[in-house]
């Protein structure tokens, strides 16, 4: 199940605690596969709640952002698409 796999790559890579039911699927991206290649599709959630403070335990910096900085970061395709449909609903 994705929000089970989802909680235990949080505990893993960000050292938070977070309950399945705080999780709310709020979209997806997907890639055509190119060359015969498998296609990707990335599923996107919302937490409303967790416990512990979110650390880079695996690599890289843990930042806090507004939807309009987050919107202007350079990120790939599939992060792109995530981004508009996460703040669709935003007033930026």
């Amino acid at each position: 199940m994705p929000a089970q796999s989802l909680v235990r790559e949080l505990t893993e890579e960000l050292g938070i605690s977070c309950r399945e039911d705080a999780l709310v699927p709020c979209g997806f991206a997907e890639s055509v596969g190119e060359g015969g290649g498998a296609a990707l599709v990335i599923l996107l959630y919302t937490a409303a709640a967790w416990d512990g403070e979110p650390q880079a335990l695996e690599c890289g910096a843990v930042g806090w952002f507004t939807p309009a900085e987050v919107l202007a970061l350079a990120k790939p395709p599939l992060d792109i698409q995530l981004a508009e449909r996460l703040f669709a609903n935003i007033v930026i």
